[in-house]
């Protein structure tokens, strides 16, 4: 029932509620609105301070290989 009233497909509604990166951020979109949910949208864009602190803790930290100096010949 969600998905017609979404107008989505079934294998969409799926992948939506599994959590799926790869679903594009309008058909979470139309869900929330089917749910009546059009309110929590301007919660998705929050500034959220602490996610972003765990997220750069998980960053991956890029070691670079010293610069070996050319010498000239004489």
């Amino acid at each position: 029932m969600l998905a017609q009233r979404a107008n989505l497909s079934l294998p969409t509604l799926r992948q939506i509620e599994q959590g799926s990166p790869t679903v594009s951020l309008g058909f979470y979109a139309q869900v929330m609105l089917a749910l009546n949910l059009e309110k929590d949208l301007l919660l998705l864009a929050r500034d959220d301070e602490l996610g972003r602190k765990l997220q750069d803790l998980d960053l991956p930290v890029r070691i670079r290989p010293r610069r070996i100096k050319k010498t000239q010949k004489e």
